[in-house]
């Protein structure tokens, strides 16, 4: 069926020429393998057509799911880094302030909390004690240790003071035994 319809449509062809010829068996038949060939050729195309797309998509599908594999291990890898980083970090962290304070405790010395404590007391007994506070008390400079003690226990069982007392006695207050000694050491080294 094939064969005759190329047969016609070589016949048409041949007579719709402005030279009228007539068409041999031998030309038709010379013209069916190139037909035929190209008819195989169309054919082989489909079929390599079809297998690229087969392949290109099972090529793709297999991308894909090697990239959300290794997606998915990137994210548990970062994951457990952070994690140990940040462990290291705090135990570095940790280190670091207690390497901090045993540096303090062994250059500082006993009395520089003293010291700062008596940063308040400054402005009104001077920055040696050199002043009497607000022009009204005894000046503290050169009190022993013991002195300055029994003066602020005294301001904060109310049993010392005179003009300031109840001055000294909100200040005094704001010390624990611990801070009272301090500053005690402190202010008898002037």
């Amino acid at each position: 069926m094939k064969i005759a319809l190329s047969i016609v449509v070589a016949l048409f062809m041949l007579g719709c020429s402005s030279e009228e010829k007539e068409v041999t068996s031998n030309e038709v038949q010379e013209k069916t393998p190139v037909v035929e060939a190209e008819k195989s050729m169309v054919e082989k195309v489909s079929t390599i057509t079809t297998s690229v797309e087969e392949t290109t998509a099972d090529v793709v599908a297999e991308v894909q799911e090697k990239a959300s594999a290794l997606t998915t291990s990137v994210e548990e890898t970062t994951a457990d880094v952070v994690a140990e980083v940040q462990e290291k970090a705090s135990a570095l962290t940790t280190s670091v302030e207690e390497t901090t304070a045993d540096v303090v405790a062994t250059v500082v010395p006993e009395n520089t909390n003293g010291k700062a404590l008596y940063s308040a007391c400054a402005s009104c007994h001077g920055t040696s004690g050199e002043k009497p506070a607000l022009g009204k008390s005894a000046v503290i400079q050169g009190w022993s240790k013991e002195q300055v003690l029994d003066a602020l226990n005294g301001y904060s069982d109310g049993s010392y003071g005179a003009a300031l007392k109840g001055m000294m006695k909100v200040q005094a207050d704001k010390l624990d035994a611990d801070e009272k000694e301090a500053i005690s050491e402190y202010i008898s080294n002037f």
